[in-house]
């Protein structure tokens, strides 16, 4: 006589013999490059309003809560209001968006894309649109020249970020995107290193650039 087959040989849910229930698919998590560019993008198309950080949040969708959640270590999937509010502040003291304070019966603090915010608060931005219409404007050739003017004192070309932004006198927002793109293409131009931070003051720290928890305290001009 046969055995009868174990009943645990099938799949409770599908009755298929021999088959087990495959492992839900993995959702991707937005990396901390993908949850800035998410944000900025929402502040970007909707800048004739600003928004909160719970407005921001929902805007932004459910796979940029998770991805944020994992970055900042969150028990939580979906990260909350308090979570969201120190990745704005990071983007707000990197000088990536611009934040209105409360104010006019408003009882938090709304988000604005740069771009936005020049046209609704102009007193915020008094030099912004004399700085960009003067022939000193920031330029990679004006970069470059502060660059060159620091190369003789360190060996190998290793400047630190400080000196040429100080030099530059130039706006941090301005500074830091011109810095990000010639470092981001696909044949940089600028190699950003780190160094000891010890070596620097909390001033000339705060005068070099960061990129999400990194920080990048000289830099150098590749020869093309």
């Amino acid at each position: 006589m046969g055995s009868k087959k174990n009943a645990s040989d099938k799949n409770p849910k599908s009755g298929t013999p021999g088959k087990t229930t495959g492992r839900a698919k993995q959702q991707k998590v937005l990396s901390e490059a993908e949850l800035q560019a998410r944000l900025l993008q929402v502040l970007e198309k909707q800048e004739e309003r600003g928004f909160t950080c719970g407005e921001l949040s929902k805007k932004c969708g459910l796979d940029w809560r998770r991805g944020l959640a994992v970055k900042l270590g969150a028990k939580k999937p979906e990260a909350g209001s308090q979570d969201v509010q120190s990745f704005v502040y990071d983007l707000w003291r990197r000088g990536l968006v611009f934040s209105e304070p409360p104010g006019k019966g408003k009882r938090s603090c709304r988000f604005w894309s740069m771009i936005g915010a020049r046209a609704h608060f102009p007193l915020a931005f008094p030099s912004s649109a004399a700085q960009m219409s003067e022939p000193n404007a920031l330029s990679v050739d004006r970069l470059k020249s502060a660059y060159d003017k620091f190369v003789p004192q360190h060996l190998g070309g290793f400047v630190p970020i400080y000196k040429v932004r100080r030099e530059l006198e130039a706006f941090k927002e301005e500074f830091d995107t011109l810095l990000r793109n010639l470092n981001e293409r696909d044949e940089p131009v600028l190699e950003l290193l780190g160094g000891d931070p010890q070596k620097f003051t909390d001033d000339q720290k705060n005068d070099s650039f960061r990129r999400g928890d990194h920080l990048f305290l000289r830099m150098r001009w590749r020869e093309t």
